[in-house]
């Protein structure tokens, strides 16, 4: 690996930093396989309790490499098809989509919190990155932004379909469409970020820091049913919601968090 993307594990925090400060952590194909690969490990790794996502440097992702927009350009010059269909990889493409999506997805299935902490711009697959996560901790001068309309393309990470879910259909058409920006002020205020930071990083650790005190099993629990709520009937939810209530009341973890509580002290937990 190339390093473009770094993570470390500290106190049941993970720590993912986009690594390429001199291209504004623009995402290249090292970034896209580290990425996926980073975020695949961690969706699987029982022992981390909440994920903070980060850029190293003036930014947090400006988005796809500029080389990238050249080079489909180029081959699309050459009579080449830069894709292949999704529906049939087989049929010819120089690439098989759906990397992007897939990292995306995989932040998803982690059953902790993921906090993004964005600071300079986050702008087209870097701001679909950020909607991979559960909360997303903002500078008020941060830039916000899907500009994919401005290549002639549309956004392929999720976008179109999680946006929406923020801010609503209309203000996600708006965005998608016109290409502007947003401060991280005006995206708190339109439903996008979770809150207006002087130091996303530092109160995104503070904010998973407090997580990982928490009891593991309700917090599994809060983060699936959140993330359910997205997609199911109110009567889906619900009945889960049971479920999960029914699998933690009572167990070790519980009645610790219980004690801690009456007690003034550390948590010690089993999960």
């Amino acid at each position: 690996m190339s390093n473009v993307v770094e993570c470390d594990i500290v106190d049941a925090i993970a720590d993912v930093r986009l690594n390429r400060p001199e291209k504004r952590n623009a995402i290249n194909d090292a970034m896209f396989d580290e990425l996926l690969a980073v975020a695949t490990r961690l969706a699987g790794d029982a022992s981390v309790r909440a994920v903070v996502l980060s850029g190293v440097g003036h930014g947090f992702c400006a988005g796809l490499d500029f080389d990238q927009f050249r080079a489909f350009a180029a081959e699309g010059e050459a009579g080449e098809k830069p894709f292949a269909d999704p529906g049939d990889p087989a049929a010819g493409g120089r690439r098989i989509p759906g990397r992007g999506q897939r990292i995306v997805s995989a932040l998803r299935a982690a059953d902790v919190p993921v906090v993004a902490a964005v600071h300079g711009a986050a702008i087209g697959g870097g701001l679909q990155l950020t909607l991979g996560a559960d909360l997303r901790f903002v500078t008020a001068d941060a830039k916000l932004g899907l500009r994919e309309i401005e290549f002639g393309i549309t956004p392929d990470m999720g976008g179109t379909q999680l946006l929406p879910r923020l801010v609503g259909s209309d203000v996600a058409m708006d965005l998608i469409l016109s290409g502007r920006l947003l401060s991280g002020t005006e995206a708190v205020a339109a439903g996008l970020a979770t809150r207006v930071c002087a130091d996303p990083r530092a109160e995104a650790f503070a904010f998973a820091r407090m997580v990982a005190g928490r009891n593991p099993l309700a917090v599994r629990g809060v983060t699936s049913l959140l993330r359910t709520s997205l997609t199911a009937t109110v009567e889906e939810g619900m009945a889960a919601e049971l479920r999960v209530m029914a699998a933690n009341i009572g167990t070790p973890d519980q009645a610790e968090a219980t004690r801690v509580y009456f007690e003034r002290r550390a948590p010690v937990f089993r999960a």
